[in-house]
C-alpha cells in the first residue's frame, strides 16, 4: 500500500488555520507543507506536490457544484446556461468559519438569439442557508475593473485572496 498523504499528527489545525496558512503562503510563496507540518515526516515533498497540483493548475480544483449554479442562474437570466465556456472558476474569498464564501468567474456566455460575450462574474454563496434565492447571489460585470471593484466591494470582512491566477 502507498504512502498517507496526510499524516494526522502533522495537521492538527482548524480549517479556518490552515486556509489563512494557504493564502499566507501563496502571498509570500512559501513552502506550504513547512507551515503546515512545522518537522519533517517524510511526507512533506507528497503535500509539497499535492498543493502545487492544485493551486498551479485551474483543472485540477474544480468546484462543479458553484459551476452548475452559475449555469442555473445565466438559464433564468436569460443567457444559454447549458451552452456557457468558463475560462475559470475560483474562491476568491471566505469568512470565518466558511459558510460564506465568494467566487469569481469569466465565461463565454450567449444571451437567447443573440452573439457570445465574455462576461466576469463574482458569487456569494453561503452554505448555511438551504434556501435558494438567499443562499446564492450573482453578479456580472463587463470589464475586468468593473469585475475588480465587485470582488471588493463583496469581499468586505472576508479573508480574500490576494491575487487569482494572474488575472
Amino acid at each position: 500500500m502507498g504512502k498517507k498523504l496526510w499524516d494526522t499528527r502533522c495537521v492538527n489545525f482548524t480549517v479556518y488555520s490552515v486556509l489563512r496558512q494557504v493564502w499566507k503562503c501563496l502571498d509570500k510563496k512559501i513552502c506550504i507543507p513547512t507551515v503546515l507540518c512545522k518537522r519533517s515526516t517524510g511526507y512533506c515533498l507528497e503535500i509539497e506536490r499535492f498543493f502545487e497540483s492544485c493551486f498551479g493548475r485551474a483543472d485540477m480544483f474544480q468546484n462543479k457544484t458553484t459551476q452548475k449554479d452559475v449555469r442555473a442562474w445565466f438559464s433564468e437570466n436569460g443567457y444559454r446556461g447549458e451552452a456557457i465556456s468558463f475560462q475559470y472558476l475560483e474562491l476568491y474569498a471566505i469568512k470565518p468559519p466558511g459558510w460564506e464564501q465568494i467566487f469569481t468567474f469569466e465565461v463565454d456566455a450567449q444571451e437567447v438569439n443573440k452573439e457570445v460575450r465574455r462576461v466576469y462574474g463574482v458569487v456569494f454563496d453561503d452554505e448555511r442557508i438551504t434556501k435558494a434565492a438567499e443562499k446564492f447571489r450573482v453578479a456580472i460585470c463587463f470589464d475586468r475593473d468593473e469585475h475588480q471593484k465587485k470582488l471588493d466591494e463583496w469581499s468586505v470582512g472576508f479573508i480574500a485572496q490576494k491575487s487569482v491566477k494572474n488575472r
